[in-house]
């Protein structure tokens, strides 16, 4: 029964067992008044006992209709949660225990991905066509080869976050949303999934945009334009590649470096060897195929990059937060434990780098530079007229870019403030051989993401540069530095 009272209760009850004993003799009171304290302080500490034991429920943090429903929290997972008592981490789940039938699932959804991005453009090209103003347009109706796509992606991705979601709230109690740090589960998960279909509807424009843009190339009239990007390319600074001065040439390189971003994340987390995928397997993690066997990676590394690269907004959120408190866990621990907080750093930056140079630098820069000539020699071409369509797709391009580059940002200050604290309890920690390598790899990962994070940003302000001198060059063309082209019409 004192297991449910609360403190206002247990000091009623310990009354009402000190007032049954108040007749008698004055030792007897005093004997009654030992027994009292005793049951007080007794019915006290099962109370603060339970207390704790609710606060440290680990399944208190997650919906209940989640671990509820058919399609939720699987019966092994919870399992695992009932189960879990580790001298480290305590009862909270770790992506260690649940990540292995993630990245299970998470590899038939690599293919359909790929699949579907390389063959696309070449099915959708023999359906677009030339209109009377010389622009290529495709029907509505291949779109509806985007619905299975879609449908099949977020089926996977949902199935892969009922995995990972236990150690999610754990760790982390709340998924951000912008502007809000604690929005309700329920509201979150929608505006999640919301962000996922956008970031797939991404796949099927560039596959689209590849699609009309080289049947574009055959319209009548083009040839003006390629004329003018002749000269074009011909003043610029990086006149000495030839290569460039093809339009066609332009624009397959970035739908083929958008593909290859796909591989290289595979690639980065494809094992060189048999592993397992059940729950809390390759404890000592595997060695990769993108390191050529001397990278060493986990289902959790594996997890992050596959979900990245499959634009797994739901599976993807929330990852660097609960490396950081993990981290911070490490530290806390007694004695501290310097050589692991710096490892579980160090795998974060590394799939940091991954995304900056896959996503940030190879793909949305080069989209974006791309994009933007199409759009001034379209201006050019059209004397001056408004392509709508264009425009809204380099400023949401724009938009995504930015966003993508803040959380890079964001991921790094957040490394740089966990470090801090390792620095205050220096003097505590002997820092060991395994240390000090885990500390100036994390330095030089460090460095290297900053830089490529200021190439990432002059790149979108040449961008914006080109996007302003469109409406303000007479021919609509600017080159770099700071000269508008004379093209003639």
């Amino acid at each position: 029964m004192a297991r449910f009272c609360s403190s206002r209760q247990v000091s009623r009850l310990a009354a009402e067992e000190c007032q049954d004993d108040d007749s008698g003799s004055e030792a007897d009171q005093d004997d009654s008044l030992s027994v009292c304290l005793e049951t007080c302080a007794l019915l006290q500490s099962e109370s603060d006992g339970s207390g704790e034991e609710a606060k440290e429920d680990p399944s208190s943090t997650v919906p209940k209709w989640l671990n509820r429903c058919t399609f939720g929290v699987p019966a092994e997972v919870q399992q695992i949660v009932r189960d879990k008592n580790d001298s480290r981490v305590g009862r909270k789940l770790t992506m260690f225990d649940t990540a292995g039938p993630a990245v299970r699932l998470l590899w038939p959804a690599t293919m359909v991905h790929i699949v579907f991005a390389v063959t696309l453009p070449w099915v959708a090209r023999p359906f677009t066509h030339c209109e009377t103003d010389g622009k290529s347009v495709y029907p509505g109706w291949l779109w509806l080869g985007f619905f299975p796509f879609v449908l099949t992606m977020l089926t996977i991705e949902w199935r892969c976050f009922t995995y990972t979601v236990v150690p999610m709230l754990q760790w982390i109690q709340h998924l951000e949303m912008p502007l809000w740090e604690t929005p309700p589960f329920s509201l979150w998960l929608v505006y999640t999934l919301f962000v996922s279909v956008l970031t797939h509807m991404d796949v099927m424009t560039q596959g689209l945009f590849l699609a009309t843009t080289l049947h574009r190339f055959h319209c009548p009239g083009f040839g003006k334009t390629r004329d003018a990007w002749h000269e074009v390319w011909g003043n610029s600074i990086l006149s000495w590649m030839a290569w460039g001065s093809s339009l066609e040439t332009l624009v397959i390189v970035s739908w083929g470096v958008f593909v290859l971003q796909l591989v290289l994340f595979a690639l980065h987390a494809m094992p060189v060897q048999p592993v397992s995928f059940a729950c809390q397997s390759e404890k000592e993690g595997y060695l990769n195929v993108a390191g050529f066997g001397y990278v060493r990676i986990w289902h959790a590394d594996a997890l992050k990059d596959l979900a990245s690269s499959n634009r797994m907004a739901m599976v993807s959120a929330g990852h660097l937060r609960l490396s950081v408190k993990r981290a911070r866990r490490e530290l806390q621990a007694q004695p501290p434990n310097d050589t692991r907080f710096l490892h579980i750093l160090k795998m974060e930056l590394r799939h940091l780098l991954l995304r900056i140079v896959l996503v940030n630098l190879c793909t949305n820069c080069t989209k974006i530079e791309v994009q933007t000539t199409i759009f001034a020699l379209g201006r050019f071409d059209s004397d001056g007229t408004l392509d709508q369509e264009g425009f809204l797709c380099i400023t949401l391009a724009h938009l995504t870019s930015l966003q993508a580059l803040q959380v890079i940002v964001a991921g790094l200050l957040a490394i740089r403030s966990a470090q801090e604290e390792l620095e205050g309890v220096r003097e505590t920690v002997r820092e060991s051989r395994d240390s000090k390598e885990e500390s100036t790899e994390i330095s030089r990962l460090t460095a290297l993401v900053w830089l490529i994070a200021f190439i990432c940003t002059a790149i979108q302000v040449h961008s914006l540069a080109k996007l302003v001198a469109a409406f303000v060059c007479e021919d609509a063309v600017w080159n770099f530095p700071n000269r508008c082209v004379d093209i003639g019409h």
